[in-house]
């Protein structure tokens, strides 16, 4: 059952503990597996990759498919949706050839979306602001791009920035191709 959780041992335990530990080996420790045990195991391995690995690699499945397996693991973060996760409330794009891909190889949407209308990466402090508070709401018309961290804190207290500290406005923005 084990020893109960939270509860100390004395030292007369823990030296008696000590003093059988003392020597033990691994009852394994030394032995070997035969030459025909050793085949045994890669025949089992080999039939078990042919059946069950070998099967989905490579293998292309169906639109209908696809999504009954999104619609299967909703929820799931870690289940594959063709490279978008959504993390912390934002839409996250499997990107990891990218400049400023995080550690995972996922890039924000919404910094990617700015990224192609200004035609340049957006540097680290730049910082992009959903108009309507909707993360996962990636419309140029809904997003504003900030030089700064200080340049977005003000906006957000004032409901106006300075021009210069504007980078991208999509609220001045009615439709892009």
């Amino acid at each position: 059952m084990g020893w109960p959780k939270g509860k100390p041992r004395s030292k007369e335990t823990r030296e008696k503990i000590r003093r059988s530990m003392q020597g033990s080996k691994n009852h394994f420790f030394g032995k070997k597996h035969s030459s025909e045990t050793k085949e045994k195991i890669r025949k089992k391995k080999k039939e078990y990759y042919k059946t069950h690995v070998a099967y989905w690699t490579g293998k292309q499945r169906d639109e209908e498919t696809k999504r009954k397996l999104l619609m299967a693991n909703i929820g799931n973060k870690y289940h594959w949706k063709g490279g978008k996760v959504i993390d912390n409330g934002y839409v996250e794009v499997r990107h990891p050839d990218h400049p400023n891909a995080k550690s995972n190889k996922y890039v924000r949407e919404h910094r990617l979306v700015i990224e192609r209308l200004i035609g340049r990466p957006l540097k680290k402090e730049e910082v992009v602001h959903h108009i309507n508070g909707i993360k996962t709401d990636n419309r140029p018309e809904n997003l504003i791009c900030f030089r700064n961290h200080s340049a977005h804190r003000i906006f957000e207290e004032r409901g106006t920035a300075s021009p210069c500290d504007i980078i991208f406005d999509g609220r001045k923005v009615s439709h892009i191709a």
